[in-house]
């Protein structure tokens, strides 16, 4: 671990905003640096140690976290990077967190797309500036066969169901429900923290009405968080349902909730999660901001966020990025060893403190 920066506060206890404009500076000079560079895939290993199918991918989840993070900083050139990565991945209007192969069995055609990298190429296109169809979506509705999308679209069925259901996270035909044990068998089913991935790229769309509140009430532990199948954080689905409900006044208890949650698991040294690991905190922190949670809470977890900064301007993390249970005797494991997940989360909390906004993309 790098010797970490020191005085992050001011004589009254603020944050030093000289600090943390340094800080920032440097973890956008780091992100670009990856960009430039192709590296920021996540390292993918199984049970056994040794790597899987997807290690070194997932470019186009970590894409959407890039470009959060740099928002109106992020150059043309880097813009180019990143949508000629969508392009050479796209596969019939869809996306998956491992690019097509040369060849692909049939027990895994299920697995080529899904609709959690989907949501995300498609937040991160319009962010850049670049339509992609939500409409494509709906080839993971659980209510909606393929043929009939293709003739009528989704507004047609919608229009008369209304929202009903969630989208599974793989194309399979399997008769889907909520779950959120993470298991082989659960795996083709419905999952909530993809969902609430693919109700935000919906968001302000002609198809936001088909999102699924209900389903969001469900996916709510009884102590505030919200489940999350494929990423074992507590905060990484409480993050994305308190930006998807912000501004849903119905909703407001679920964030109350959610809020009282957050602070109660802060640690004295204001961070979260294990080892209180700067991904965790990160996350927590975005949560919070989405939620309205006061400065005094932000403010210790940003001084713990800025004395774990490495010299090269990032932030690191052992914890699980995400998990997929590929077998009973088998979970492949990502990790963020390029450092660009965590780095551009911190980075994402800085410049929403700094703004005094929570705004996607601000």
């Amino acid at each position: 671990m790098n010797e970490r920066i020191s005085n992050t506060t001011t004589a009254s206890g603020a944050i030093d905003p000289n600090r943390q404009a340094e800080s920032e500076l440097r973890a956008v000079g780091f992100l670009k640096s990856r960009i430039g560079a192709g590296n920021y895939g996540l390292k993918c290993l199984g049970s056994d140690g040794s790597p899987r199918f997807s290690h070194d991918k997932g470019h186009a989840f970590s894409g959407y976290f890039l470009s959060r993070a740099l928002g109106g900083e992020i150059s043309e050139v880097e813009r180019s990077i990143l949508i000629v990565r969508f392009q050479s991945e796209e596969y019939r209007g869809l996306w998956g967190y491992s690019p097509p192969a040369p060849y692909v069995s049939p027990s895994h055609w299920k697995f080529l797309v899904d609709a959690d990298d989907t949501a995300f190429v498609i937040r991160t296109c319009r962010a850049l500036g670049l339509h992609k169809s939500s409409t494509r979506l709906f080839s993971f509705h659980r209510k909606i066969w393929l043929r009939v999308l293709a003739k009528k679209g989704p507004e047609w069925l919608l229009g008369r169901w209304g929202p009903k259901g969630g989208f599974r996270t793989f194309a399979s035909r399997v008769r889907a429900r909520l779950v959120f044990e993470p298991t082989p068998a659960n795996n083709l089913q419905i999952h909530p923290e993809v969902n609430l991935n693919v109700f935000l790229a919906l968001r302000e769309t002609a198809l936001e009405k088909t999102i699924d509140y209900e389903l969001v009430r469900r996916s709510q532990h009884e102590d505030g968080h919200w489940h999350s199948y494929f990423y074992p954080s507590r905060y990484y689905g409480t993050w994305m349902a308190l930006e998807l409900i912000r501004d849903e006044p119905s909703l407001k208890p679920l964030r109350d909730r959610a809020r009282r949650f957050l602070v109660s698991s802060q640690a004295d040294d204001g961070t979260w999660g294990e080892d209180g690991n700067a991904y965790e905190t990160a996350l927590a922190c975005l949560a919070l901001q989405a939620s309205g949670e006061d400065e005094d809470v932000l403010g210790r977890a940003i001084a713990s966020l800025l004395d774990s900064q490495r010299d090269d301007g990032s932030w690191e993390t052992d914890q699980d990025i995400w998990r997929f249970h590929a077998s009973a005797d088998d979970v492949w494991r990502a990790f963020d060893t390029n450092r660009v997940i965590t780095t551009s989360l911190v980075r994402c909390v800085l410049r929403q403190h700094a703004r005094g906004v929570a705004g996607e993309f601000d």
